[in-house]
């Protein structure tokens, strides 16, 4: 087992909106959503396709949560101009800017195809000034092959590598991020200077193209940091968690964005709904419009079919299964109503509908000439109608408002959003609407302790100038409510989690959120009250003094709790380094992929993840063992070996020693350690354990005190 060693040391041990406009609009008029106002942008057709260019203020109605609403504001946009009450005004182009995204997921050889000659055939359309085209790719995260651009020779190239089956260019690895800034201020340069093909002699000038690239392009490495963060966090799958990046990415640029997103079907299992129903409130709060494309084209199969499987295959996982008689909750009794959930969710078409129309756009499926469509898409993207209101209820609570749009005219459609989460706006940083509550207690003075829950971090190895750390949160499950269906008999309750690591300014530089649902049996209830709820994660921070922030909640009641807790971090130590000591709970089972350099859990190692135990009191006698993790961090430019000494202390006095020897490191250059100790040699007291290591001339050594009982 290279790179890992295991010992058994022997027995010694808001602003107001404006009235309606009685004079011209003055010539940079803009249209702006407050805390207090809701910017709503709509597409009306007539019953041939046509788009309405007349529509009148007094023919619209908006309703909110079924509740008509006061529209403040109103006006028709069109290219780079604006009509509001019949005067036409220029619109400040800085705050009109356009973007659309070309997003291609995971499509077959066909579909490759079709999503080509449709990207292709709208890239050959006229561009309009302001608007800014990019190409990316989903794999297992976010990967952008062309960064925001109006140069049509670069996004057709982007678009073939993007259909052609070669990697992306880019991924989202640091080193992309370096790159993308670099490739960034390149594009900026050349905007500014001759005109591109998709630009006019006199379009530089007329809207700043140097500043408006930098801004444009500044969302994109937004995007790619956000989709870092989610995908560590492993919300939902890799499409949901890419789309919420790219669309968070874009929520500090004004004007309508566009994302024409080509797939083979999306997949919403039930547990990923909550991300969902994120993605689509996000994306409604920042103006992206989704446009669908399933590029499997003309499709003969019922794509329902596989609703029915699921629901059988749902039966005869009930019948095999059973319920065990072992108190303890196994996949195997979730796998049924697991099933019968996912069931519904499995029209992978209508997903990708749900996603369109939720958020202004259309759906383009079942054909194999998207040539229609597509300039539909275009009309959408350059003429639309914006209009906004001051919602009649105040109370941003985080709960989803639906909306829809009346229009006093027969026999036109509509293409609007269908709602909002009103999240506060002074918690911009929430993502889902769960989270609302949680970041409020985190301000809250004194902190809410109705839920009990703890929490812990260990430092580990420097990753360059930074440190990197690993965390865990417990929740005891034994005070959060559950209801019992009284069908099934069965109890269902849930926990949400918020973690955030702010520095000594109480910036807020990462989050961390989790909501877990509960679905047992009533034999399962012992076995369940008597668990924990637990959450590890990891963070690379840079030296200095930083605060972990933690808030469990009740999914079925308002109990909430916090803690707060802080930490120096050093700079990394020249030499020989060595981890925080960790208290082992279990190991769990490794993972069959293989981690990154670039961002690799502390606590991961080839056999499994040690998940720690934040108690400091343990059992005297019994069987088993009492074991340790730490990672050794060998110093590359040394010849000498690594030695390692592991000392027990007993109220202060020596009680053991061992110096096993170590293994060669792992692919990341560090020896992770387990060290454990029969628990039957322990008597009560106080307990020390020193773990040192020597190379050469340098040392480290670290201290873990705890107390048998």
């Amino acid at each position: 087992m290279k790179g890992f060693m295991a010992v058994v040391i022997p027995a010694f041990l808001a602003v107001p909106p404006p009235a309606w406009p009685q004079t011209p609009a003055p010539p940079d008029v803009t249209i702006r959503a407050t805390a207090e106002e809701i910017l709503v942008d709509l597409i009306v057709r007539d019953k041939k396709g046509r788009f309405v260019r007349d529509l009148r203020p007094e023919e619209i109605q908006v309703f909110e949560d079924g509740e008509p609403q006061k529209i403040t504001s109103f006006r028709l946009i069109q290219g780079r101009e604006a009509m509001v009450q019949g005067q036409t005004v220029r619109l400040d182009p800085l705050r009109q800017i356009r973007l659309v995204s070309l997003v291609f997921d995971r499509l077959g050889q066909q579909s490759r195809r079709l999503a080509r000659q449709a990207a292709l055939d709208l890239l050959r359309q006229q561009s309009g000034a302001g608007t800014f085209y990019a190409v990316m790719r989903i794999d297992h995260s976010l990967g952008i092959l062309q960064p925001f651009t109006r140069d049509r020779k670069k996004l057709r190239a982007a678009v073939e590598r993007a259909t052609g089956g070669a990697a992306p260019q880019f991924d989202t690895s640091d080193l992309s991020l370096e790159r993308l800034g670099r490739m960034s201020a390149a594009e900026a340069a050349s905007t500014a200077g001759a005109p591109t093909e998709a630009s006019g002699p006199s379009d530089a000038s007329a809207i700043g193209a140097a500043a408006t690239a930098a801004a444009v392009n500044r969302t994109v490495q937004a995007m790619i940091q956000l989709s870092q963060s989610f995908s560590r966090q492993q919300q939902g799958n890799s499409s949901l968690t890419a789309l919420l990046a790219l669309v968070k990415g874009q929520q500090s640029l004004p004007g309508r964005k566009s994302v024409l997103y080509f797939s083979e079907g999306l997949q919403l299992p039930h547990d990923v709904m909550q991300q969902f129903e994120a993605l689509v409130g996000q994306a409604n709060r920042a103006n992206v419009a989704f446009y669908a494309v399933d590029a499997r084209g003309l499709i003969t199969s019922s794509l329902l079919s596989g609703n029915a499987d699921a629901l059988a295959e749902a039966a005869k996982a009930g019948r095999r299964a059973g319920w065990n008689r072992t108190g303890i909750l196994n996949r195997g009794d979730m796998v049924s109503t697991d099933t019968v959930l996912d069931s519904v969710h499995s029209n992978t078409q209508g997903n990708l509908e749900t996603l369109a129309v939720s958020t202004g756009g259309f759906l383009m499926a079942n054909s194999n000439d998207l040539r229609k469509p597509v300039r539909r898409f275009i009309e959408d993207v350059y003429s639309y109608y914006e209009l906004t209101y001051r919602p009649s209820n105040p109370r941003f609570d985080g709960r989803f408002r639906r909306l829809e749009v009346k229009i006093a005219r027969p026999k036109v459609t509509v293409q609007s959003r269908s709602g909002y989460f009103a999240m506060p706006p002074e918690l911009a940083e929430a993502v889902f609407p769960y989270e609302v509550p949680l970041l409020k207690a985190l301000s809250a003075d004194p902190p809410p302790t109705e839920l009990a829950l703890r929490s812990a971090w260990f430092r580990f190895g420097g990753a360059g100038e930074a440190v990197r750390c690993a965390f865990e949160t417990e929740v005891p499950l034994q005070n959060l409510a559950l209801a019992q269906d009284p069908s099934t008999k069965r109890y269902r309750g849930g926990v949400r989690l918020v973690i955030v690591f702010r520095d000594a300014a109480g910036r807020l530089l990462r989050k961390f959120t989790r909501e877990v649902p509960f679905d047992l049996p009533a034999e399962k209830l012992e076995a369940f009250r008597a668990g924990n709820f637990i959450y590890t994660g990891h963070v690379t921070l840079p030296p200095g003094r930083y605060t972990m922030e933690a808030a469990a909640g009740d999914a079925r009641s308002s109990k909430l709790g916090v803690t707060i807790s802080s930490m120096e971090l050093p700079s990394p130590p020249p030499g020989v380094g060595l981890s925080d000591i960790v208290l082992i709970r279990r190991v769990d089972p490794p993972l069959h992929a293989t981690p990154s350099s670039a961002d690799h859990d502390p606590l991961r190692f080839h056999n499994g993840k040690v998940i720690p135990s934040l108690d400091r009191v343990v059992s005297a006698g019994g069987q088993g063992q009492l074991s340790f993790y730490f990672v050794i961090y060998p110093d590359p430019s040394s010849a000498a070996k690594p030695e390692l000494t592991i000392q027990l202390f007993r109220q202060g006095a020596l009680a053991g020693r061992a110096r096993p020897p170590l293994p060669e490191p792992d692919q990341f250059g560090r020896i992770p350690y387990i060290a454990s100790m029969p628990l039957a040699s322990f008597t009560p007291g106080a307990y020390d354990v020193t773990v040192a290591i020597r190379q050469g001339a340098a040392t480290a050594e670290k201290r873990f005190a705890f107390t048998v009982r």
